[in-house]
């Protein structure tokens, strides 16, 4: 009950603060038949189950774990953010346009958390290990085989602050020293494991912050110093800003960015 009352707090403040549900449905859905065609698979229910988008996801890192599978999908999510459009992407990505589309609220923030670790992993969690072939493979072998630990850490987490929503964000510490540790126990323990367990634990950070985003202040990760934010202050307005997702294509075998990374606010 606790936990009800504080969500539905939450929601009254996410309706004043971003207004009623603007999401214009008929884009939403034609963006997602195309992002569809991009997998080439079925994305009908990806945004109404999110166990249906997370094994969509894993399905496409296919073995031998090469960049190019990772590359497909974050370019999988870049064409649909593109189709979207900023203001279509807060409307119908956003919290008011999640519940609006039929979720509930837990599920909303689910989703949120999702696309937030998405936006790292093809962000600067892309490029960390695109640096080292091997890296590459063994963090998506990781990703790909190692969802049974991984996901035991985030149903945990999730019970954790229903019942307790007060103490979030240890409960997300939690969540990202678990996945720290599971990428670095696992494939990667004999090829980079403090750089393996850092891209585990801030996806598990991004993922964590999207939902209590006053959790950035406390929670941290161990990582390289010239790994930039994904999220940044406007020093000029004060906003918080997220950076889009790159297009990538490969020339010469190598990953290159087609069309930069943008930041937008709130």
């Amino acid at each position: 009950m606790k936990f009800a009352i504080l969500l539905a707090a939450l929601c009254g403040v996410a309706v004043a603060q971003f207004g009623t549900d603007n999401c214009n449905q008929a884009q939403f859905l034609a963006c997602n038949s195309k992002l569809g065609d991009f997998w080439r698979t079925d994305t009908t229910t990806a945004w109404k189950d999110l166990a249906t988008l997370d094994r969509i996801t894993q399905s496409l890192i296919v073995s031998s774990y090469t960049i190019d599978s990772w590359i497909n999908v974050c370019n999988g999510f870049s064409a649909f953010y593109g189709c979207l459009g900023q203001a279509q992407i807060r409307n119908c990505l956003g919290t008011v346009g999640l519940v609006g589309s039929g979720l509930d609220l837990n599920t909303a923030y689910a989703y949120q958390g999702f696309i937030a670790d998405w936006d790292f992993k093809c962000g600067v969690g892309f490029w960390t290990m695109y640096e080292r072939k091997v890296l590459t493979t063994c963090v998506e072998s990781t990703y790909v085989n190692y969802q049974k630990e991984t996901a035991a850490a985030l149903t945990s987490y999730q019970t954790a602050i229903t019942q307790d929503p007060a103490n979030a964000c240890k409960y997300a510490q939690t969540l990202m020293n678990a996945w720290q540790n599971t990428y670095m126990k696992g494939p990667c323990r004999t090829v980079n494991p403090a750089q393996a367990g850092w891209i585990g634990c801030q996806s598990a950070r991004e993922y964590s912050n999207a939902q209590f985003r006053h959790c950035k202040h406390t929670t941290t990760c161990a990582s390289p110093s010239s790994v930039d934010a994904v999220t940044r202050v406007n020093a000029e307005t004060g906003k918080t800003e997220y950076e889009t997702l790159p297009f990538y294509e490969i020339v010469n075998d190598k990953a290159v960015i087609s069309q930069a990374a943008s930041w937008i606010s709130e």
